[in-house]
């Protein structure tokens, strides 16, 4: 019997090739999709703002939040902050919780953080600069207040000593911004040779109450107007004995 001789169509060919440069495509274009799918903005995110009443505490947070209202709750407000990237067209979302000028209301804070949501929270201690001779006193109850409630959450101690080393590397690389315009905290890079794993030894009466989130102090009602400035990258310096 003669032998089958297999003949291959006109343009067989060209569509093996054009399938095979579609799959290279789809192939780009999902590895392409998953790597921007894990530069995404962070989610679930938490400020937890601290004040006596009037200090400005909600006025703050609807600047921030571009509202034209700032209607006062009572007990524990709740509202979001919408964070946009222009550079990676993202959206997310910041939760923030106002707790109520009077501490009676301290309890409210389980609502808002727990000890799953602590890593991914910024404290927010605001201060009324019209009324200076308060905001010690403000700041150590308010700061006591949230150390109290940390712990109560019972965090397991590798857990927070590993949030502790993060903010005492925090306060190693902090260096001051270079432009007056530049509110945001700089990291100081690593010099050549230097070995990032090794954590200095902080100030004597710095960081001497380690919560293990960032700490920030929020000056409003300055001589210049509704202002805000930054003091530092996190917690209190306890006053020298």
């Amino acid at each position: 019997m003669a032998p089958v001789l297999e003949k291959q169509l006109p343009g067989a060919g060209d569509n093996s090739n054009e399938d095979e440069e579609g799959q290279t495509l789809w192939t780009s274009i999902l590895s392409e999709v998953s790597t921007q799918s894990t530069s995404k903005l962070p989610s679930g995110k938490h400020i937890l703002v601290f004040g006596e009443d009037g200090s400005g505490k909600t006025s703050l947070m609807a600047k921030l939040q571009g509202a034209d209202h700032n209607k006062k709750g009572r007990g524990l407000e709740y509202l979001y902050l919408s964070v946009h990237d222009e550079d990676r067209d993202d959206l997310s979302r910041c939760n923030v919780w106002i707790l109520d000028g009077d501490i009676y209301h301290k309890g409210l804070l389980k609502f808002a953080v727990s000890a799953q949501s602590l890593p991914d929270c910024l404290a927010v201690f605001v201060v009324d600069m019209s009324r200076p001779w308060t905001i010690m006193d403000s700041l150590q109850k308010w700061a006591s207040v949230l150390r109290d409630h940390v712990d109560k959450l019972r965090i397991p101690p590798e857990n927070m000593r590993e949030m502790e080393q993060r903010m005492v590397k925090a306060f190693q690389e902090y260096t001051e911004p270079e432009d007056t315009n530049t509110s945001s905290p700089q990291r100081r890079a690593p010099t050549a040779g230097e070995d990032e794993a090794v954590v200095l030894p902080l100030g004597e009466n710095t960081l001497t109450h380690n919560l293990g989130i960032p700490v920030l102090i929020a000056c409003t009602k300055t001589a210049t107007g509704f202002n805000v400035r930054v003091l530092g990258p996190a917690v209190l310096h306890r006053k020298p004995s």
